[in-house]
């Protein structure tokens, strides 16, 4: 009897302190999700709030850290911390958009969302995760552009589409899948001005979108 109740008192306490570290674990990514998409949103346009700006993105790196750490294997939440990695490098150096100018630490989120996002493709059957993956691909070459390093932002380039490649062959008339192809042979043919044959496949991709929707302004855009 005393053994029984000693097993089940422990197991009462391991529950606890289970259900206690959930909640800290969930509350941390509250707070980082809501750091990066409702208050840095909310000051984003703001005259002199550039320090304020990199204040919370500093913080939200830091949850993100922290959760990176304790994430394990969860496709569902490893997911969620790929896309926070890669706003977070958006809001420090991408070039078209309102950053912070942080072009080293925009690339080092987007390398960590790289990360994540092959941890997750190398499990998952889910096609949209391969599709992300070449997102992601596209995000690291941008970035390695701007740094000047032509041959890394080559190669990921590359990667990207032969992954979208693969897709357009399974889904056709996926417009996500065509408009990420189309978008990788543009930023090719921007690598390379002498080699027009990228920009070729990315006028057809998107003329191929523009059959499927033609009032949709976004592939009028690309087109």
């Amino acid at each position: 009897a005393i053994v029984v109740v000693a097993l089940l008192a422990g197991m009462a306490i391991t529950l606890t302190q289970k259900r206690r570290a959930d909640r800290r674990f969930n509350d941390v990514r509250s707070l980082a999700n809501s750091l990066l998409f409702e208050i840095h949103d909310s000051i984003r346009d703001l005259p002199g709030s550039t320090p304020a700006r990199k204040l919370i993105v500093d913080r939200a790196l830091k949850y993100l850290d922290s959760l990176a750490a304790e994430s394990g294997n969860d496709p569902a939440l490893l997911r969620e911390l790929a896309a926070a990695y890669e706003r977070v490098g958006e809001v420090q150096g991408h070039y078209l958009q309102n950053s912070l100018g942080d072009t080293a630490g925009s690339l080092r989120s987007y390398r960590r969302a790289l990360q994540i996002r092959q941890q997750i493709a190398a499990r998952s059957s889910d096609w949209n995760d391969r599709l992300s993956l070449a997102r992601s691909h596209r995000m690291v070459s941008n970035q390695l552009w701007a740094t000047g390093d032509v041959r890394g932002a080559t190669d990921n380039i590359g990667k990207s589409i032969s992954i979208s490649e693969t897709l357009e062959k399974d889904r056709p008339r996926n417009t996500d899948v065509l408009y990420e192809l189309g978008f990788d042979y543009s930023m090719a043919g921007s690598f390379d001005l002498s080699a027009p044959e990228s920009y070729r496949k990315a006028m057809a991709i998107d003329g191929a979108m523009l059959k499927l929707e033609p009032n949709n302004e976004k592939i009028q855009g690309a087109y």
